[in-house]
């Protein structure tokens, strides 16, 4: 995927929230509702995480962490500052993870 390209190994379920996100941009750029765009996009996305293998505490926190991302730009938040949100949460939640003993 040529937006990830140079990030080193990217977990699955931050691919398939980045891949949901490109869905839903896409369905929107084509004129169609947003309701209609955030359902497509939220079916890619468990499509997607299907295919993924299980999850460990660090990935759920990952996955998380594009929610974050997602939820501070539809709040109007630029790229640069929703991905150091979303980079700040990832980290206090792998914290979080190593504090249960994971």
């Amino acid at each position: 995927m040529p937006c990830l390209d140079g990030l080193g190994p990217v977990p699955c379920p931050q691919k398939c929230m980045v891949r949901s996100e490109l869905a839903r941009r896409h369905c929107l750029d084509e004129g169609n509702p947003p309701e209609q765009c955030d359902e497509l996009a939220e079916v890619f996305r468990q499509d997607c995480l299907a295919g993924c293998p299980p999850a460990g505490c660090e990935d759920e926190c990952r996955l998380q962490g594009g929610d974050v991302f997602r939820d501070c730009l539809e709040a109007g938040g630029t790229p640069m500052d929703c991905h150091a949100e979303a980079d700040a949460f990832v980290e206090a939640c792998i914290e979080g993870c190593a504090d249960d003993g994971e």
